[in-house]
């Protein structure tokens, strides 16, 4: 039990450090279009984020 709490946590810094890197990208002018128009924003939240909590 102890080992499946660890892995949520491990789980959760690891998608937050993912996450904040993914914003600071997104603030270079350069990937900004490519960010919008993709919409990569709301697919890499969702990938990081929503996939953990429906487990």
């Amino acid at each position: 039990m102890i080992q499946v709490f660890r892995n949520v946590f491990t789980l959760n810094r690891r998608s937050q450090k993912l996450w904040n890197t993914f914003n600071e990208l997104s603030k270079m002018p350069y990937h900004q279009p490519i960010i919008k128009n993709l919409k990569l924003d709301k697919w890499v939240y969702s990938r990081l984020f929503e996939k953990h909590r429906n487990e």
